[in-house]
């Protein structure tokens, strides 16, 4: 016994229109996925341009740091640890470097932190004073 569904032309216009259907479905399904896995690459380079980018800054900005606390080191008021003179220069330098905002003077009146002073070797000292009194050179007139 054939099958008797195919046997009227309803049946058969039906089953053409299906065959005719289904490649377009399949390549709606596959660029479907296809887009999706490119949306989800575009989405892992994108994160990935931000992540260096963040990184990128905060490197820049630990640098900056850096060269902004090796200068302040240098200044005699702060290096010979006179409070108020430190004070008020770290409350005007504060003002003028927005950047470093969320640091407040800590010295109190009277109680001064006991820091271990390190001794520098093979006349490094002397280079780093020199780049700090030239003008050209100082950290805080660079880039």
């Amino acid at each position: 016994m054939r099958f008797r569904f195919f046997k009227t032309i309803r049946s058969r216009l039906l089953l053409l229109v299906l065959i005719s259907v289904l490649p377009a479905l399949g390549i709606i399904i596959y660029s479907g996925l296809d887009r999706s896995s490119r949306e989800i690459e575009d989405a892992k380079s994108d994160a990935w341009e931000a992540v260096k980018s963040l990184a990128y800054e905060h490197e820049r900005v630990m640098e900056s740091t850096r060269q902004f606390l090796m200068t302040l080191a240098k200044i005699p008021g702060i290096k010979n640890l006179n409070v108020t003179e430190s004070n008020q220069l770290l409350k005007v330098l504060l003002k003028q470097n927005p950047l470093y905002g969320s640091w407040k003077p800590i010295f109190s009146s009277h109680s001064l932190p006991q820091l271990p002073r390190f001794e520098k070797q093979n006349g490094s000292e002397r280079a780093e004073d020199e780049a700090l009194s030239s003008p050209q050179k100082s950290p805080l007139l660079s880039p």
